[in-house]
């Protein structure tokens, strides 16, 4: 969880002591951790730069304009324009690039969410003096180069940039956001004056929302609280049941019909097999079946129509994006498990057992004339 005080990138302001402790006192909070922007200017922007090898031939820098449709093709087809130009999420920050921080080596495995081993050997890095970036490209005979821009917020024409260098390490496995990590002495040996602007505290268990809620009525307007909770699986799995029950009743309303008619359809038999020494229970089975069987169908030829079409739609929005550049995140085809599971096995087997509960064993006798 992230407490911070812009609730945006902008100008750093450290976090008040009193709201460390509000934090600590409030949440069930294992380490803090301090996080800091890499200069104490709002236009200011600190970013490595690729190295002239690695540089994808399509991007906007290189082509000095927008790419065409065929060039944007291209790029999806070229290793060095992998992942660049992409929207990110960093907990409630948006990134595109890259999203550069300053740190103790201590909070990398917080801030990157890597394995012990891996953030240890990145924390080793930190501890080195060296820049810590996310992918091979930004790395040169063992230099990174950062391009630091002082923004002109009034005239653009007039922004500073220069370029530093220093040693550079590249994570074992890239992380959930493009990221590059300095040590605040590495900030300061480039020339930056980095601010505190974050603090970033893990905790031994999530967080309720009462308690968040408590948090930041604590807090006030002295800091924002964010809790990263992951993908929200649980509106999702509350969703799909509620659809799941749905879908249910409509079936097994349905087949409460279709067994209704073909049971006043075949009331001939019935006497006929009455007539002939048919056991009692021959009516009930015979229901059971009939349900089991409309049921059964019904529900396996829904889920078929209803998982193709629904495939064939996903399909057809990624394939519209398919030469797109940067690649957009395709709609993944996730089956939904829970309604199948109810249509497939589920409806049928309430049907059966409402039918041979709800049917008389006993063969009506019909009087002919």
């Amino acid at each position: 969880m992230v407490l911070d005080r812009t609730g945006k990138i902008g100008r750093g302001r450290p976090v008040p002591a009193q709201a460390v402790a509000s934090l600590r006192h409030t949440m069930p909070v294992g380490q803090v951790h301090r996080i800091g922007l890499p200069c104490d200017l709002q236009g200011c922007a600190v970013k490595p730069r690729i190295s002239a090898v690695q540089q994808c031939p399509y991007s906007p820098e290189v082509l000095r304009r927008d790419p065409t449709p065929d060039e944007q093709r291209a790029a999806r087809r070229e290793a060095r324009c992998d992942g660049l130009g992409g929207l990110y999420r960093y907990f409630q920050y948006s990134v595109t690039d890259t999203f550069t921080l300053v740190i103790d080596p201590e909070a990398v495995g917080a801030v990157t969410g890597l394995a012990a081993k891996d953030a240890e050997r990145a924390a080793a890095a930190l501890r080195a003096g060296k820049v810590v970036v996310d992918h091979p490209r930004y790395l040169h005979d063992g230099q990174v180069a950062l391009t630091i821009t002082m923004v002109n917020l009034f005239e653009k024409d007039k922004d500073q940039t220069r370029t530093v260098t220093a040693p550079g390490f590249v994570l074992p496995h890239r992380p959930r956001a493009p990221i590059t990590l300095m040590t605040w002495r590495t900030a300061r040996s480039l020339g930056l004056d980095p601010a505190p602007n974050m603090v970033l505290a893990t905790t031994g268990r999530m967080p309720t929302l009462a308690e968040q809620d408590r948090l930041q009525a604590t807090l006030g307007n002295t800091a924002g609280v964010y809790v990263e909770r992951g993908p929200r699986q649980r509106s999702d799995t509350r969703s799909l049941l509620l659809l799941a029950v749905v879908a249910g009743v409509i079936t097994l309303g349905v087949a409460a019909i279709a067994t209704g008619l073909a049971a006043a359809d075949g009331r001939a038999d019935l006497s006929t097999l009455a007539a002939v020494g048919a056991a009692p229970r021959v009516r009930r089975g015979l229901s059971l079946s009939q349900s089991g069987v409309i049921a059964g169908l019904g529900s396996l030829l829904g889920a078929l129509a209803g998982l193709g079409g629904a495939v064939a739609v996903l399909f057809a929005l990624n394939r519209g994006y398919a030469g797109m550049w940067p690649a957009p995140t395709p709609y993944p085809v996730t089956v939904p498990w829970i309604n199948l599971g109810v249509a497939l096995l589920l409806v049928p087997v309430v049907a059966m057992l409402g039918a041979g509960l709800l049917t008389r064993s006993r063969l009506p006798i019909e009087r002919r004339l």
